[in-house]
């Protein structure tokens, strides 16, 4: 007589090719990554301007000319410039004095084009206000 044996129960079968999930999260890795430097790229998104003072005539060391440049890759409008955050420090076009009767703003600039404005007074801080944000802009004195 023979008596049974006992036979385990069989193995659950192991998948050759489990159900692989990571590429959910390379995935989501990857949208995250490229969300967060669209991020970065717009917080570093600056107005790209140029700014240096300047005399009216060489000898006179007045510091009363201010030359914009626009440094960036895209065009810029400028909307104010403030002088010394005080309302009595005027700004006018240098070329004024040559007859030019454009006014001072809105001034378009685009690549590498550049705008002499002079003041009614020495600049040793300036307010530039553009249709892509404002910045100040300081001096030594």
């Amino acid at each position: 007589m023979t008596e049974p044996t006992a036979v385990p129960p069989p193995l659950p079968s192991v998948s050759t090719n489990p159900k692989a999930k990571w590429w959910k999260f390379v995935i989501a890795a990857f949208a995250g990554g490229f969300l967060l430097l669209r991020l970065l790229a717009n917080i570093s998104d600056t107005i790209d301007l140029e700014l240096r003072r300047r005399d009216l005539f060489d000898a006179a060391r007045d510091g009363k000319v201010l030359e914009i440049t626009n440094v960036g890759r895209k065009a810029i409008t400028l909307v104010s410039v403030t002088i010394n955050d005080r309302p009595d420090c005027n700004v006018y076009r240098l070329d004024a004095i040559l007859g030019n009767n454009k006014p001072l703003f809105p001034t378009i600039l685009n690549v590498e084009d550049k705008v002499s404005i002079s003041g009614s007074c020495q600049i040793i801080r300036a307010t530039v206000e553009t249709d892509q944000g404002s910045n100040t802009y300081s001096f030594n004195r």
